[in-house]
């Protein structure tokens, strides 16, 4: 009798464990019952994303046919997320039932689930789904259906930066931005929420949780507005274009706790358009001494180059700098943008610039400009030389230079962590002097062709936008009313850029990367070259015609392989160009 009710137990614990390895157990309650069948597509999704959940119904119309799908009609599907705060069907809030009708004729029925981008912080979390139907007076759940949520990427679509000691003032203008496009036509950026319960800080490769004791004094925290005394909680609603009575979203304040160490806080919020579209992201605030800059340069001033200067030298009164090593970057006279060539080359031991206005026309200090190249080195050294006010030279220093790291773009939700952080710094730069525009305010569109139109309109604003007259066209695809045209008229008539033939210019072609390459050949003035192709396997498939240009692009730097390929005919994303003209207009 104890054997046979071992084996009974075995039994049990063998269907029991068979049952629990099934996408989602199915309801059976006799012949006429219905069951579920469940599936989640992705079975894992990222914190911040969704997954389309699907729901098939089954009935078992008699003990020999077998199950069939259900076509009847009038079946009320309701969908449930389990754990509040990690996802929710349909937009709707964390841990609300959603119920869907099926129509008569179909058996299937799918919902989107929107995960929390804060939900889910150093580890993946196993979400259970609940899904039942109702039909009649009965109703069958299917469960053991789940999706993962594994962390989100360290990525951001609102990005600031804060000096040790000082504070953040949030914008309504980025908040909107992130939400434009996203919701429904017409529909605009309501109120945004924030999840300081989720957020966390980032020092020395370790990752903080602010809602622990103590955290929030050291690494800073968030407020209704620059005063501090009102903190945020999770369910403050901060509105766009506020009211009087309302938290006014461009008021919201990050204040930065007592921690002297580089670090950066992440906090996940939820954007609501007036028509209830529901969007989740990431604000981020980097917290660091002064010194350090983006990719797109920036003023001494911001270094406090005077000031560091001032404190190892009290009686200094000019400086004259060296220009960091080849490739690194450039220091820069009278800088205010990439587009022309108004500015000039600081040159060591003959210029001197003066730590403070002493009112003359002396040029000073804090005016320099320093733009650093494209794939730099993330700390730089700029050496300088200290001189008193009798012009004497009283000593010699460095000053520090950190080019921070990016990621992922502050401008276009499409280009970060998970798609291309490669191409984040360029296209930020290219995008904010005004040389490449995204497909629209958010989405970059990086893996679209480069077309020659385009092209040639950023090489156009490169140098300046400069007045176009004279001969017309041979071209009969380009128009007076074309985008391009007068950019396309300029590099005509400075023999950059050819037709495809003598008659088309073929503005909405793919531009190549053998193409990319003679065209900033010819802009460069056709310069002598030297390094050699043969360490690419492909490097014979290169056009007779561009054999010079992609020796010279090679060599300089601006045009790298891909493995042991140049892959000359192949066309150029929009990112690959973005990335290409970084390092040809930062390191020439």
């Amino acid at each position: 009798m104890k054997r046979i009710w071992n084996r009974l137990c075995a039994l049990l614990l063998a269907c029991a464990v068979l049952a629990a390895l099934a996408p989602a157990a199915l309801a059976d309650d006799g012949a006429d019952a219905y069951r579920i069948a469940v599936s989640a597509a992705p079975a894992a999704v990222t914190a911040g994303g969704s997954a389309t959940v699907s729901a098939t119904v089954y009935c078992r119309s008699d003990a020999e046919s077998g199950w069939s799908e259900y076509l009847g009609g009038g079946a009320v599907l309701t969908w449930e997320a389990y754990r509040e705060g990690l996802a929710a069907f349909r937009g709707e809030s964390a841990g609300k039932p959603v119920a869907t009708t099926l129509p008569a004729g179909s058996s299937s029925s799918s919902l989107e689930l929107l995960t929390r981008a804060g939900g889910v912080i150093g580890s993946a979390v196993q979400l259970p789904l609940s899904i039942s139907v109702t039909v009649g007076s009965k109703t069958y759940t299917a469960s053991g259906a789940s999706v993962t949520i594994s962390p989100a990427a360290q990525s951001a679509d609102v990005e600031y930066a804060a000096g040790f000691g000082g504070s953040v003032l949030f914008s309504e203008a980025d908040f909107s931005r992130v939400f434009s496009g996203r919701g429904k036509p017409g529909e605009a950026l309501d109120f945004v929420t924030f999840a300081w319960s989720g957020a966390s800080a980032e020092m020395g490769g370790r990752t903080y949780a602010l809602s622990a004791s103590g955290s929030t004094s050291m690494f800073g925290a968030l407020y209704a507005s620059a005063e501090g005394a009102q903190a945020l909680s999770d369910a403050d609603a901060c509105y766009y274009q506020a009211s009087f009575s309302q938290l006014d979203l461009d008021a919201v304040t990050y204040l930065t706790g007592s921690c002297r160490t580089r670090y950066t806080v992440r906090i996940p919020y939820t954007a609501v358009g007036t028509g209830g579209t529901r969007c989740e992201g990431i604000a981020a605030i980097t917290v660091s001494g002064d010194d350090t800059i983006t990719a797109s340069g920036a003023l001494l001033k911001v270094l406090d180059a005077s000031g560091q200067i001032a404190r190892r030298y009290p009686d200094a009164v000019c400086v004259s700098l060296r220009q960091p090593d080849t490739g690194a970057g450039r220091l820069l006279k009278g800088f205010r943008s990439v587009a022309g060539s108004a500015y000039t080359v600081v040159r060591y031991a003959q210029e001197r610039f003066y730590l403070a206005d002493t009112g003359k026309s002396e040029p000073l200090l804090d005016d320099l400009f320093f733009l650093p190249a494209a794939d730099c080195a993330s700390q730089l050294k700029l050496g300088y030389t200290a001189y008193d006010g009798s012009g004497a030279q009283i000593g010699t220093g460095e000053l520090t230079v950190r080019v921070a790291a990016k990621q992922f773009s502050a401008v276009f939700s499409d280009v970060n962590a998970g798609s291309c952080a490669w191409a984040a710094a360029a296209v930020d730069f290219m995008n904010g002097y005004g040389l490449i525009q995204g497909a629209d305010a958010s989405t970059f569109n990086w893996r679209g062709s480069m077309t020659r139109g385009d092209l040639i309109l950023i090489l156009y604003r490169s140098a300046g936008s400069p007045a176009v007259s004279g001969t017309e066209l041979p071209f009969t695809d380009v128009s007076d009313t074309d985008y391009a045209y007068d950019a396309i008229r300029w590099a005509w008539q400075n023999k950059i850029a050819d037709g495809v033939s003598e008659m088309e210019f073929c503005m909405t072609r793919p531009v190549t990367r053998e193409q990319l390459a003679s065209i900033l050949y010819r802009l460069s003035g056709r310069p002598a070259v030297s390094a050699s192709l043969r360490s690419y396997t492909d490097a014979d498939s290169v056009s007779a015609y561009a054999v010079d240009a992609m020796r010279w692009a090679v060599g300089c730097g601006y045009l790298k392989g891909s493995g042991a390929k140049l892959n000359p005919q192949s066309g150029a994303s929009r990112a690959e160009t973005a990335v290409l003209l970084h390092r040809y207009l930062t390191k020439q």
